[in-house]
């Protein structure tokens, strides 16, 4: 809106400078608020999302095309960019940041709550959420951990362990192994391949994000690098930007 409010008026032009500052809060805003896990809202440093969390390793590079996008912008303002980048830079981030959607999902699980994550953790009396630890959520942890890491040998309230029941189970009823096991696919491997309601829409979005975004690089090159001398061509770039807007405060998952 500050970009065409800018086109549309002489006493609006220094709204030009606005913009550009607005991108690079976004993006710091992005970096520090866009994981509930990592610090500095969660508890968890930057080494774990390096290592183990793409989402999230996403998130970042998502902040720094922002950041990246609001420095190039209000350098070409000032005419501080040659032609070559003053046509190109803009449009460049805009493909790459659309194109990374192809590859960004919110399904995978980060595995914060995982016993290799208490490695990671930025101050130990708290837990991954940044909430202090009590007596009853260290036991809970600790039960966690013993669960993920010998998941058959964990004793049941009654003192029996599920070693023998789950041993049980199997040879009193072996066909979904069996069905598994003659498909070529493991049960876990299988889950990943079972889209949900929740999952179809985050991918029917992201590729509406993907296509408004690649409409905004088209027309900014088109507009920077003044191929069309039409005047309604400046307009077409923040007209898909406030589109786009639009549909990320309609996001829902």
């Amino acid at each position: 809106m500050l970009v065409l409010t800018g086109f549309l008026s002489p006493r609006f032009e220094t709204h030009r400078y606005l913009w550009p500052a607005l991108f690079i809060l976004a993006g710091l805003y992005l970096a520090l608020w866009s994981d509930g896990e990592i610090w500095p809202r969660g508890n968890l440093n930057w080494l774990w999302l390096l290592h183990h969390d793409a989402e999230a390793r996403q998130h970042k590079v998502y902040s720094l095309l922002l950041v990246t996008i609001g420095v190039i912008e209000y350098a070409r303002i000032r005419g501080s960019l040659t032609r070559f980048w003053r046509t190109w830079a803009f449009p460049l981030l805009a493909v790459m940041g659309a194109g990374m959607l192809l590859l960004h999902d919110h399904t995978g699980g980060s595995g914060a709550r995982s016993p290799e994550a208490e490695a990671y953790l930025v101050n130990p009396a708290f837990d991954v959420d940044g909430k202090p630890r009590t007596a009853s959520s260290a036991k809970d942890d600790a039960d966690n951990s013993l669960d993920q890491q010998h998941p058959l040998q964990a004793t049941s309230d009654s003192g029996m362990t599920a070693a023998p029941m789950a041993h049980g189970a199997m040879l009193m009823d072996p066909s979904p192994m069996t069905m598994a096991v003659s498909t070529g696919d493991s049960v876990s491997g299988s889950r990943h391949h079972i889209m949900t309601d929740s999952m179809l829409r985050v991918e029917r979005q992201h590729m509406w994000f993907l296509t408004v975004g690649l409409s905004i690089a088209l027309f900014k090159f088109i507009s920077d690098g003044e191929f069309f001398r039409n005047r309604m061509v400046p307009y077409m770039w923040p007209t898909c930007m406030l589109l786009l807007g639009f549909m990320l405060v309609l996001y829902r998952e």
